[in-house]
C-alpha cells in the first residue's frame, strides 16, 4: 500500500509541522509526496523530508516525491539538492 500526501502550498513552519504529522501517520507504508502545489519550501520542511527519506530507507519502505512544482525544484537547486535526495527506494 502506498500513501499519498499532498504538501501544502507554503511549506513554512506551519506547513512543515502539518507535513510532519501526516508523514508520521503514514509510517510503515510506502509514501509518495505530491509537491505539485508547493510555492515555498522552508528549511524546516526540507529537514522533515530528508529525515523521512532516511527513516523510510532504514525501515525498508519507499519514500518519494511524485509531482514537483517548479518552485520546489528551484528551491532544492539553491540548496544543491535534487529530487533524488528525497527518495528512498525501499526494500531491495
Amino acid at each position: 500500500m502506498t500513501a499519498t500526501i499532498t504538501a501544502e502550498t507554503k511549506l513554512n513552519t506551519r506547513g512543515a509541522l502539518k507535513l510532519l504529522e501526516e508523514i508520521r501517520a503514514a509510517r510503515g507504508a510506502d509514501v509518495t509526496i505530491d509537491a505539485s502545489r508547493v510555492e515555498t519550501l522552508g528549511t524546516l520542511a526540507l529537514q522533515v523530508l530528508l529525515s523521512a527519506r532516511r527513516t523510510w530507507d532504514e525501515d525498508g519502505h519507499a519514500f518519494g516525491i511524485g509531482e514537483v512544482s517548479d518552485h520546489m525544484q528551484g528551491a532544492l537547486a539553491l540548496t544543491g539538492l535534487d529530487i533524488d535526495a528525497l527518495t528512498a527506494r525501499g526494500a531491495a
